[in-house]
């Protein structure tokens, strides 16, 4: 038997960002901010939505912010592990996002840190796959990759800058 009903093609892409810098701070000065790490990564905002706060399995709406403060788009995602001073993981729940073309996303979202003398070696990636049956692979391909380099500017003008002057602030 045939079938008439023609099935959606999706396209995929897998977003990998990585960032590694140095901060002049030891590794118990640094943890605070990455606990609240919306603090310097400032056009991101977390909302609790279940499960007990800063523990592991909180879930949590993860938002991307414009320049008035509006919710341009957002993700759940869940505490997978808490390492205090050493790593925070994110489990990125496999749903659509909210107001983007990607119908759905998993993966994870990881800060690790790692002292070297009196610094800190901050990192944090992105190990995620997103699909989508709105965009063209190659529109799909193009779009992330533009967003891959955009969020690299934003982390090396942007959210590093904010973190040392907010460690330097600190102390």
């Amino acid at each position: 038997m045939s079938s008439n009903v023609a099935s959606a093609v999706t396209a995929a892409v897998d977003w990998l960002p990585h960032h590694g810098f140095f901060v002049e701070a030891p590794v118990d000065a640094v943890w605070p901010f990455i606990v609240d790490w919306t603090t310097w990564v400032d056009d991101k905002r977390l909302d609790h939505v279940s499960g007990e706060r800063g523990a592991i399995g909180e879930v949590q709406r993860l938002g991307t912010v414009n320049a008035e403060g509006v919710v341009v788009s957002s993700f759940l995602v869940e505490t997978a592990r808490i390492i205090p001073n050493v790593r925070l993981a994110y489990r990125i729940l496999p749903h659509a996002s909210d107001k983007t073309h990607v119908d759905r996303s998993e993966g994870y979202a990881i800060f690790h840190l790692y002292p070297v003398e009196s610094r800190t070696l901050v990192t944090y990636e992105t190990v995620a796959r997103m699909e989508t049956s709105s965009v063209s692979q190659e529109e799909f391909d193009a779009t992330t990759e533009r967003s891959e380099a955009a969020g690299q500017t934003r982390w090396n003008e942007r959210y590093i800058p904010r973190l040392r002057m907010l460690l330097r602030d600190s102390s």
